[in-house]
């Protein structure tokens, strides 16, 4: 498996940024859809185990990437210590 410089970086970011900010999970999303997420798409998040209700949900549109940088924007909003991706 061939990873890029980019995703490298990004990687080595959120290692060393993963205890300043919100604790994330993609594994549910991994597990259902049998696939890492990227891309484009209608990207659901929720905080700190509130994640079965849509109306708690924070929806962004768009790239993966970006969507994840919005959650964690979101989720300092609502001063939440966990982010999980629904699927």
């Amino acid at each position: 498996m061939k990873i890029r410089k980019s995703e490298l970086k990004e990687i080595i970011r959120e290692v060393l940024t993963e205890g300043v900010g919100p604790a994330f999970s993609d594994a549910e999303y991994t597990a259902t859809k049998g696939k890492e997420p990227r891309g484009r798409g209608n990207w659901f998040f929720f905080f700190d185990g509130k994640d079965k209700d849509i109306k708690d949900a924070f929806r962004f549109n768009g790239d993966y990437k970006k969507a994840k940088k919005a959650a964690y924007k979101e989720a300092q909003k609502r001063n939440a210590t966990r982010i999980t991706l629904g699927t």
